[in-house]
This record gives structure tokens, sequence and C-alpha cells, in this order.
């Protein structure tokens, strides 16, 4: 059956948002048992969130505006349940926000919005004119409103578009949409295509290995210890990357590489 998903379109114009958006509709479909047998071992319940959010992203026909989802977000009206990865994919898993929306403050929306973007927090602090302990709490607890509990520095990438595509008025910057109920409570997950596996054969199995690292923003610690080698290896081979791409951090190179696969 055929549902019109307009809560957020109508309370952004409530707000006076005034950006061209286009409805958005979608169907609830019967997912195939067989589509959900590739996702990872997590705990239950993450795991029973993770595979059924995958599994309805492979279904997904319809599309979202990422400075929308910014823009709801921002404005408090959904939240973040969840952001993952899939071998092909980024996800961002959100939900309506219960109750009366909790919008982000003026100052805590442009900090994070900067620091997602340019991924420096030291010249996020220059450029508002902030000491840098300000801009790490502001960004630190506009995240945690979000619903995201991960560290402003390392950001899923779908944040960093969304508020990229916010920040520049971009409405051509999409993420497929699908949606699936949980309990009493319909879910919507937004994705995108992993932007690195262009590059496969540009690097270095073990640059591309980090690259990949990079990408869902794991610590140079995780990355040795997952492969098996030290955090100097693994520096040489980022610096390596960052130089191949002529980025010089993990915000740029997000945007590089989103940007080269458009």
């Amino acid at each position: 059956m055929a549902r019109s998903y307009n809560f957020a379109l109508g309370a952004l114009r409530s707000h006076g948002e005034s950006a061209q958006l286009r409805p958005i509709s979608h169907e609830f479909r019967q997912v195939p048992r067989s589509a959900l047998a590739s996702v990872e071992p997590l705990a239950d319940t993450e795991r029973s969130l993770r595979e059924r959010a995958a599994a309805a992203d492979r279904f997904a026909t319809d599309e979202l505006s990422l400075a929308l989802l910014w823009r709801e977000l921002g404005l408090g009206l959904t939240r973040v349940v969840d952001c993952f990865f899939t071998s092909e994919r980024c996800l961002l898993l959100t939900a309506p926000r219960p109750g009366p929306p909790r919008p982000l403050s003026p100052q805590r929306r442009e900090v994070l919005e900067a620091v997602l973007v340019c991924g420096a927090q030291k010249v996020v602090a220059i450029e508002l004119g902030l000491a840098p302990s300000t801009v790490a709490s502001n960004a630190q607890q506009a995240l945690e409103t979000l619903g995201v509990l991960g560290r402003p520095s390392r950001p899923h990438p779908l944040l960093v578009l969304a508020a990229k595509a916010e920040r520049s008025g971009d409405t051509n910057a999409l993420g497929s949409l699908s949606f699936f109920e949980q309990g009493a409570a319909e879910l919507r997950v937004v994705s995108v295509l992993r932007p690195e596996l262009a590059l496969i054969n540009r690097f270095s199995r073990a640059e591309f290995a980090v690259l990949q690292g990079l990408v869902e923003g794991e610590p140079y610690a995780t990355m040795a210890r997952r492969r098996g080698t030290s955090e100097r290896t693994v520096a040489n081979q980022i610096a390596s990357v960052f130089r191949g791409l002529r980025v010089s951090g993990r915000a740029e190179l997000l945007l590089r590489l989103f940007a080269s696969r458009g």
C-alpha cells in the first residue's frame, strides 16, 4: 500500500523553509529472507535493525535530497537511529523524533556544519572567532542532539554530504530512500554508494584498505589492529593516499571522493 512520507515537508514549511522540495512517496514491500544473508553478525537488536535496513535499501526506488535531510535533522524533526556501512554502501537510519522538535541552536548548527565540511576544528575556531574548546564541545553536543554518538572528527560520510549540500544549496545531492517498520515506528533508510570503490585499481591493496578505513572513520589504531600492522605503517599508507588524491584530511577526502564519483 502506497503511503506518503510528508511529515517533514509540512513541518519544514511551517518553520518557514521555502526551498523547492518535491513530495516523496514510498511503498512497503515484503523483503525476501535471502536478502538478509550477507550482513555481518552483530548484537541481536543491532543486527536485526541493520539487516532490515540493508535489505530495505536493496529495494529502494525513491531518492531524498540530502539538503532536506540536513534541514530535518537541524530542526529536530528527525533523529539518527544508526549509521553504518555495508561492503557497497554508506547507510543512515533515521526516525521521526517523538514529542516536540529539538532543533539545534544557531551556534551549534553553524559549528557542526563547519566542522563536518572542514574537518579541522582549529581552523573552524579561527574562522568563527571561537575558542577551540568551544568548537569541540558545541560540535559534540550537536551530534548527540542529532542522535549520533560518534566523534565530530570522524563523522559518517552521509552527514558530511548532507551538511555540505545544505551549506552550498546543492539540490542535486541525493541519497537512495527506503522505509521499513520496526514495532510501531516507521524508520527511514538513506544511502549512497561507497565512493572509494571507483578507486580500487588506483591504489595498492594496503592503501585501498586504509582508504576504506578512512571512509568509515576508523582510528589509526583500529586499522592497524585489523590489518595486523603498526600504526606508523598505517600512517605512512594514509599519507600516500592523501598525496595521491591531493587532499590534506578526511573531510576533504570524502568531498573529493564524492565529487569525483559525480
